[in-house]
């Protein structure tokens, strides 16, 4: 065990942030393969008109898109701001995911409400609610190891519950 706290703080935000690489790699490849799939079957094949591959395409871009910022601004949170204690660099990956998050929940919710999108697309809708959910613990994550970085960049020392200014109850009955 390390006899610095501020080390023990840091040790356990790497260890959070080892469990937010394993879930982004999860939530960036899938839809990322499916999506690609999907773009060279509509390439391929003649049933598609160009409707579709526009279509295709434009999907299969926003997820290349999301998922290389995601995991390069993830990279740079993880090294940078964590070894550094630089909070600032937790802020692109932030920024990367919540436009990911924000775009699928419109979307997923879109598709929900639409009568006929609905029928097609109806389990991606599903899913881009739960990549939503996900996505917004992964944020949660982050916030809290912004504020645990600001912290010890500070030097201020993690406030307990036995360090709370307890009021006795003598003075609230005098009172």
């Amino acid at each position: 065990m390390s006899s610095n706290p501020n080390e023990q703080a840091i040790s356990t935000l790497h260890t959070l942030f080892i469990i937010v690489y394993l879930q982004e790699m999860a939530w960036v490849s899938a839809p990322l393969l499916i999506s690609a799939n999907v773009f060279l079957h509509a390439c391929i094949t003649t049933q598609f008109n160009i409707e579709s591959i526009i279509l295709s395409a434009l999907i299969f871009s926003f997820f290349l898109i999301s998922g290389l910022a995601i995991t390069i601004s993830l990279y740079l949170a993880h090294t940078i701001a964590l070894r550094n204690c630089r909070p600032s660099y937790f802020l692109p990956y932030a920024i990367c995911k919540t436009i990911r998050i924000v775009t699928l929940a419109i979307l997923s919710l879109c598709i929900l409400l639409s009568p006929t999108l609905i029928k097609i697309y109806f389990y991606a809708s599903i899913y881009g609610l739960f990549e939503t959910i996900a996505g917004a613990v992964a944020l949660e994550v982050t916030i809290r190891c912004i504020r645990e970085t600001k912290r010890i960049r500070s030097g201020r020392r993690r406030q307990t519950r036995s360090d709370a200014n307890p009021v006795s109850k003598c003075t609230l009955m005098e009172a």
